[in-house]
């Protein structure tokens, strides 16, 4: 779990640079357990991290369990079922 932590984390900051969010002040753990709609990531970010998750751990989620409330933690339980 601590790899695909550091993937989505990376992810994420990525996304966040890209959509120009000021993600500096913001550590891995708020990341980590921060609701992804209310951390900065736009609907398109949102989806292009999924996207990348389920290309880089060769899952397809189900499209009702991907919600805006989802946490990155969420995301990786997911992703481990």
């Amino acid at each position: 779990m601590a790899e695909m932590k550091t993937f989505l984390i990376e992810t994420t900051r990525t996304l966040l640079t890209e959509g120009k969010v000021d993600h500096s002040e913001v550590s891995d753990d708020e990341l980590w357990d921060g609701v992804l709609s209310e951390i900065g990531l736009d609907s398109m970010r949102y989806l292009q991290l999924v996207m990348s998750a389920e290309k880089e751990y060769e899952v397809d989620l189900a499209e009702d369990d991907i919600t805006l409330d989802l946490t990155m933690r969420g995301l990786a339980e997911l992703i481990s079922a």
